[in-house]
């Protein structure tokens, strides 16, 4: 069974076996870079968001050994300071 939740950082441990079943040319489309290693400090960001500002999402199914395996991952990132495109004159920043 599949569950979709939103992201806590608990899962870091579980993101990074992820990024490690990944293809290389994924990681390259994904971060821009040939990444070979997350870092400590990639993870936590990826892992401890900022809810005001922005929302991810992980698809997880739970492995052969009772722990869920982290499939796939979601994600919505505000720029606090930019009105949204084609909002109404009265949209209020936050």
């Amino acid at each position: 069974m599949l569950t979709i939740r939103p992201i806590r950082p608990e899962d870091a441990a579980a993101h990074a076996e992820a990024f490690h079943r990944l293809d290389p040319e994924d990681v390259r489309r994904r971060f821009f870079s040939p990444l070979k290693e997350m870092s400590p400090a990639l993870v936590a960001r990826l892992t401890q968001i900022d809810y005001d500002r922005e929302m991810a999402f992980i698809a997880t199914r739970q492995a052969a050994d009772g722990t869920d395996q982290t499939v796939g991952v979601a994600r919505l990132i505000r720029d606090p300071g930019r009105r949204p495109p084609n909002s109404p004159w009265w949209w209020s920043r936050r």
